[in-house]
């Protein structure tokens, strides 16, 4: 009637396909390396874990009431002919486990709605400045700190210094927090950059 396994491998599938995030027009992105619980929650305004209990638990409420359904239709008080009954209730079941349709639907739903907060992000980093994306990558590590720190059934992971690096074609490798990240001598060009800068 339900398989749960079945079932969870179409949500690590749908979990998986999100852990790479780009846009439809793939000119900006946001990945997240090694513990991307947090991040995804921020970014989707839901976190895959909500995303997998409650699409289990709602495919389970629906085929407890679909047993209910059928047990009320087999009942004296019905007039049904049973032997149909059973084969269409047979049918029902058999096509709902081998497609998951319920399972399937629920998880582009959720996909959906989460774009919502997604993509409006993904459409300013293609025009934000190089230290705004920074400071969100060093906001996103962050919140992770906070959550591993002030969450009991979770061990403290993340911690210490935050650095932050900040890579483009016109700079090259910048460490963010550094106040000068270059030489002088093969910067010429910078010169006018940091004294306006400075004013």
């Amino acid at each position: 009637m339900h398989s749960q396994n079945n079932d969870k491998k179409i949500i690590k599938k749908f979990n998986e396909s999100e852990s790479l995030v780009i846009n439809e027009f793939d000119k900006s992105g946001i990945i997240s390396f090694a513990q991307k619980d947090v991040s995804n929650s921020f970014l989707r305004g839901t976190s895959n874990d909500f995303i997998e209990e409650s699409t289990l638990y709602w495919t389970m409420k629906f085929n407890k009431y679909a047993n209910d359904f059928f047990k009320k239709l087999t009942s004296d008080k019905y007039n049904f002919n049973q032997g149909m009954l059973k084969v269409f209730k047979n049918d029902m079941y058999e096509e709902n486990n081998s497609k998951n349709y319920l399972l399937i639907n629920s998880a582009d739903d959720i996909k959906e709605m989460t774009n919502c907060h997604l993509i409006p992000i993904l459409k300013n980093i293609i025009h934000a400045p190089k230290e705004d994306m920074g400071l969100l990558a060093e906001s996103l590590v962050h919140m992770t700190l906070l959550k591993r720190k002030f969450s009991i059934d979770q061990e403290e992971t993340v911690g210490g210094a935050i650095v932050v690096v900040i890579i483009s074609k016109s700079d090259g490798f910048i460490w963010k927090e550094k106040k000068q990240y270059y030489s002088n001598e093969s910067n010429k060009h910078l010169e006018y950059v940091n004294y306006y800068k400075s004013q």
